[in-house]
């Protein structure tokens, strides 16, 4: 896939007060047939941010001329001081996988395509395969739509609905198998992390959704992008050759979900995603079984698209060969804090280096809604979803925020499978609303989209 042309360019406005932002915006509006180089005035127009207190950007088609705003707002305190926005980034897990995941950023972003390829040809000889032939459909001959990307991407595979073919089908769920979905949502995290670190947006703090902690864990420096390609991809394939499971979402607390725990010795309580979700694993069988009695109740579930018990018992007999895998893993301490599946608590130096809590977070609790109430406890808040969808987001919410909380934002970085939005002019969006509301973005970097 060669690079496409992406006409979105960013006008950041700056001044005391909303309406004078709005003036400069009339302004703009005006002559901006007059400017040659757009992306110059871009940086003209950061480079002029100073001490205003409200901020606005507007998008400017550079193909059509038009233009628009999108966001403003203040960016100090009712102080009048800079209120400090702290990043987190949360990795997402399984469950919101779809075909075409990032190929716009893949297309438009070099710095994101690069990245993404040397990891899938570190992967090839280790899959068998190359990773991009599952996740995104070939190129034949596509249209460009006027936002410089393929206008087929956000739309469903036809030729899979359609298609009486079994083949078409297998093709389909190959980005459902355990072998290849958890090293490619790896590298989509991974590359989209560094991606916008790059930019400028760099997470003090952070945490991974089950096989989202591995992300975490590479970005944060405890393991080296090689070393956490060969770890997920070891993982993946030693559960792939266990015996089939299933998981099930639950719109319920674990307290409100022990009865039918208790009720089955062969159910697991998987994930504890907020105060009101929690994901359950077993057998297929057992897992009917849980449908059938939460259906009773009128419990609201649904099933995951996996095909394995994960964070269950289930998964122990991989145990002995998967702590070998770290025979040849070095480990390091983490350059940037996250928090822990296995103990909801800030990560340690001791269960860094410890193999086997590497092991017990695979068949463990995942005590995501511990992480995240502990996260919430950081002022101000700007928490990024990274990966498909904004289920990690919609966790967030679910849980009780305290009044000094209020100003916590939740955005995703990748929009889910039902947005049309292209992807580039989707994280544009988000650079915008981020930098409207006091984060530093490297525009310069945004804008050349350098390797």
């Amino acid at each position: 896939m060669s690079y496409s042309t992406y006409p979105f360019i960013p006008l950041l406005l700056a001044a005391d007060s909303k309406e004078e932002i709005n003036r400069q915006y009339e302004a703009l509006n005006k002559d901006i047939s007059s400017h040659r180089d757009i992306k110059k005035l871009t940086l003209e127009l950061a480079k002029e941010d100073k001490s205003g207190c409200y901020r606005g950007v507007a998008i400017l088609n550079e193909k059509t001329k038009e233009m628009e705003m999108l966001f403003e707002g203040s960016i100090l305190s009712e102080s009048g001081e800079m209120k400090k926005k702290p990043i987190v980034f949360m990795f997402a897990g399984v469950g919101n996988q779809y075909k075409n995941i990032a190929k716009g950023l893949y297309k438009q972003i070099p710095f994101f395509k690069d990245l993404f390829d040397e990891c899938c040809c570190f992967l090839e000889p280790v899959l068998e395969v190359d990773l991009k032939k599952i996740v995104f459909d070939e190129d034949k001959d596509c249209k460009i739509d006027m936002a410089g990307e393929d206008c087929t991407e956000s739309r469903p595979d036809l030729r899979v609905l359609l298609s009486k073919s079994k083949t078409a089908l297998e093709e389909n769920d190959l980005i459902n198998k355990t072998k290849y979905l958890h090293p490619l949502l790896f590298v989509v995290e991974y590359c989209l992390a560094k991606t916008l670190m790059k930019w400028g947006i760099v997470p003090e703090a952070m945490i991974g959704h089950s096989v989202g902690e591995y992300t975490a864990a590479a970005v944060s420096g405890v393991l080296s992008q090689k070393d956490a390609l060969m770890l997920v991809a070891k993982r993946a394939s030693l559960i792939e050759e266990l015996q089939p499971g299933c998981m099930l979402t639950v719109l319920a607390g674990k307290e409100e979900i022990e009865w039918i725990l208790s009720s089955n010795d062969n159910l697991f309580l998987a994930t504890e995603n907020s105060p009101i979700s929690c994901t359950i694993s077993g057998s297929e069988k057992d897992i009917i079984w849980a449908e059938e009695e939460l259906d009773k109740k009128d419990v609201i579930f649904s099933r995951l698209p996996t095909d394995r018990a994960f964070h269950s018992p289930l998964l122990e007999p991989i145990k002995n060969v998967f702590e070998k895998a770290f025979e040849n893993i070095e480990l390091n301490s983490p350059e940037i804090p996250y928090l822990s599946n296995l103990t909801g608590d800030w990560i340690t130096e001791d269960q860094v280096f410890d193999v086997h809590s590497w092991f017990l977070h695979t068949c463990e609790t995942v005590r995501f809604s511990e992480g995240i109430q502990k996260l919430l406890d950081i002022k101000d808040g700007i928490f990024i979803e990274i990966g498909p969808g904004q289920t990690l987001t919609g966790f967030v919410y679910q849980h009780p925020f305290k009044d000094d909380e209020s100003n916590v934002m939740v955005h995703s970085a990748l929009r889910n499978v039902n947005d049309s939005t292209p992807d580039t002019v989707y994280l544009l969006h988000i650079l915008s609303k981020l930098w409207v509301n006091g984060v530093k973005v490297d525009w310069n970097s945004f804008l050349n989209r350098n390797r």
